[in-house]
């Protein structure tokens, strides 16, 4: 072919572009498809409720009598309320577990096996079926000196 020849030449490169645009297209059909088949395209899960809660030491140290006395108070500080049906309470130290609490809808407490500690809810909170911000919950030693000064426990809030 000539130099002369190259610039005379009329032929176009359609075809090409006419396949790879095909090509796009049937791709992109077929991953739309996909994803009504599969259920990618479905609403995503309700995501947990976003919750401050703080963990605080009782206003006075333990003591070695036969009273029970306060240990800690769990306080919801701020964001999204938690229903009381769904929250649950484990509190461990480093060789037992001390309790493992679940509450009704209206708050009450429910202890599950060998239980260390009371749990006691802020005055109105059992009013309604969700642990709003501003409440708290005491808990308690619940027979006599289980729990010790100096003690560390793990506390886990479940919803």
């Amino acid at each position: 072919m000539f130099r002369r020849d190259l610039f005379r030449e009329k032929k176009a490169v359609s075809p090409v572009i006419g396949v790879i645009l095909m090509v796009a297209i049937t791709v992109i059909l077929a991953a739309v498809i996909a994803s009504f088949v599969f259920g990618l395209g479905a609403k995503a899960p309700k995501a947990a409720p976003q919750a401050q809660l703080t963990l605080s030491d009782a206003s006075a140290a333990l003591s070695s009598s036969s009273t029970p006395d306060k240990v800690f108070v769990l306080e919801h500080k701020g964001g999204e309320s938690i229903s009381w049906g769904q929250m649950k309470v484990i509190v461990k130290n480093s060789t037992m577990p001390l309790a493992t609490i679940t509450f009704n809808s209206n708050g009450t407490p429910t202890y599950s096996g060998k239980h260390y500690l009371n749990a006691t809810l802020s005055p109105g909170a059992e009013n309604n079926s969700m642990f709003d911000v501003g409440e708290w919950i005491t808990f308690n030693e619940s027979s006599g000196n289980n729990i010790y000064s100096g003690d560390k426990l793990t506390v886990q809030v479940i919803d």
